[in-house]
């Protein structure tokens, strides 16, 4: 299978990239950087170079794919308007593949109600977002809505970075 990750270096991104190499997937890859472009290729990905704060420069170009996984944001104030430009661009150029593509979208557990101690939740639950991540509903409706792709959505809980990363992430662990 032939796979567009976007945010291939970041740590969820990076760890799909992995998993896909070792399991013989031809990974695309975006790198906004030369140090991005160096650490996808030692990874054994095929880097694009672009920005997803500037998909008209790159999405109109990609190789032929089966996939892609959206794992890149920007962080920022931005991102909301960032996310729905580099989607204004991503789908469409999913759609010109000679194949149906399957899109991933990474969501959040952020999108998803607080629960008190002990209680259950699952992804059937109604989303209600923390107002910083609530841009991302746009995006997941965009995405499972368009009927010339096969969108999917996952949620990352969060995560905890080792490995060439060193110990980062939300979550710390003692050591």
């Amino acid at each position: 299978m032939r796979v567009l990750v976007t945010g291939g270096t970041g740590l969820i991104g990076s760890a799909i990239v992995e998993n896909l190499i070792a399991h013989q997937h031809q990974v695309f890859a975006l790198a906004r950087s030369q140090a991005s472009q160096t650490l996808l290729s030692d990874l054994g990905a095929t880097p694009i170079m672009g920005d997803i704060t500037d998909p008209a420069a790159w999405a109109g170009n990609l190789p032929a794919i089966d996939a892609i996984i959206h794992t890149a944001c920007t962080f920022g104030d931005d991102m909301a308007e960032t996310d729905r430009i580099l989607l204004d661009h991503l789908i469409p150029a999913a759609r010109q593949m000679p194949g149906r593509v399957r899109f991933i979208y990474t969501g959040g557990t952020w999108l998803f109600p607080q629960t008190k101690p002990d209680e259950a939740i699952n992804e059937s639950a109604a989303f209600d977002p923390l107002p910083d991540f609530a841009w991302m509903c746009a995006g997941i409706d965009r995405v499972l809505g368009n009927d010339g792709i096969d969108g999917i959505i996952i949620h990352p809980a969060c995560v905890y970075g080792t490995g060439r990363h060193g110990h980062y992430g939300m979550l710390s662990r003692d050591i």
